[in-house]
């Protein structure tokens, strides 16, 4: 589990390491942990708001340390939302 500080850390280091203004939202868990509503979460939920923003994120997270094998694109599940787990490092945190 990751608490608010971590994922504090978390956005800190990938602010550090982004190229270029990245639009993102923090969602689930991990929102509700920066608005004090929840002590921890399992992961780290974002959604983007374009490809170019998505590979933004993945290059600075490559950086940070996370494994980013593939992108899995569920655009077939969600018209109106696109859904990646883009990467995973070796704590166990993933987006």
């Amino acid at each position: 589990m990751f608490d608010r500080e971590y994922l504090k850390k978390e956005m800190e280091k990938l602010d550090g390491l982004v190229t270029e203004r990245i639009d993102f939202y923090l969602i689930g868990g991990s929102s509700m942990s920066f608005q004090n509503l929840k002590d921890a979460t399992k992961d780290i939920d974002v959604v983007v708001r374009s490809e170019h923003d998505l590979k933004l994120l993945r290059d600075a997270l490559v950086r940070m340390g996370y494994s980013v094998p593939s992108v899995r694109d569920h655009t077939n599940r969600c018209r109106q939302v696109l859904s990646w787990r883009i990467g995973t490092v070796s704590d166990g945190t993933y987006l």
